[in-house]
């Protein structure tokens, strides 16, 4: 399973894999010999699609900027033709931090799940910069000595994202 992914390439040579509420950026995305897979709930953000040697894949619940030809595969209500900003903050073919991947309309857009689509919707959804919700240190300043007193100066900050 591969879900809340920001993904900027192709996808080849796959099998029974579920593919859910990722994000394909990529100017021509490519799914290349991908058999019996599901691709549900994803946003794909190019305007070229190409399917080879793809089969009996179903997609289910994506945004498409175009329609893309289903081939010998399954397309399930899907979001086709989506034109203009689909996502708050994003251009170009690849991933930056800078950019907010959260959908302009995310009410509009519903996944299999009824949850949004793309990297916030499904069971698993994306923390904003990647900050986990377990704490972890952010920032971390240890002397490699003591000070005259034979003290050691120790600061650590510890963050966790609480959405």
């Amino acid at each position: 399973m591969v879900t809340n992914n920001i993904l900027t390439g192709g996808i080849t040579n796959g099998s029974g894999n579920a593919f859910y509420n990722n994000v394909f950026i990529y100017y021509v995305w490519k799914f290349q010999s991908i058999t019996n897979c599901f691709i549900a709930n994803n946003v794909f953000t190019n305007t070229s699609y190409l399917f080879s040697g793809c089969s009996s894949n179903t997609f289910s619940n994506n945004i498409f900027t175009n329609t893309p030809s289903p081939g010998t595969n399954t397309f399930v209500n899907n979001y086709n033709n989506v034109s203009g900003s689909v996502m708050v903050n994003q251009s170009g073919g690849s991933f930056s931090y800078t950019h907010d991947y959260h959908l302009v309309s995310p009410t509009t857009y519903l996944g299999t799940d009824s949850t949004q689509v793309g990297i916030y919707g499904g069971i698993f959804p994306y923390k904003t910069a990647a900050v986990p919700l377990n704490p972890h240190i952010s920032s971390q300043s240890i002397p490699m000595a003591t000070d005259v007193n034979g003290m050691l100066n120790i600061n650590i900050n510890v963050n966790a994202q609480d959405d």
